[in-house]
């Protein structure tokens, strides 16, 4: 069985979601950032009956504590929703040990 997906943000043009299986979506970045098109989104996916992912772009410059507390506020996450981590290295993963990365 082939399941099909795509990964968006404010970066990308609007899809078709009917061709998709399930959808993620940057919901936020930092402490702050919420993606323009995260909420109008999220509520296409959900209403094409597709199952919907959010996730949190991850900034080293900001504590982990932060970055869920906004995530959780801006995302909305429904039941069958699935969340998850957008790790990546912002060009300051130099500075820390790989353990506390």
């Amino acid at each position: 069985m082939t399941v099909n997906g795509i990964d968006i943000s404010n970066n990308n043009p609007d899809q078709d979601y009917s061709r998709y299986d399930f959808v993620f979506l940057k919901a936020t970045e930092g402490e702050t950032y919420q993606d323009a098109t995260y909420t109008t989104r999220h509520a296409a996916v959900r209403n094409a009956g597709k199952v919907c992912g959010a996730y949190l772009f991850y900034r080293t410059a900001s504590t982990p504590t932060k970055h869920v507390e906004w995530f959780h506020t801006v995302a909305a996450i429904q039941p069958g929703d699935i969340v998850a981590l957008d790790f990546e290295n912002d060009g300051t993963w130099g500075q820390f040990s790989n353990q506390a990365l």
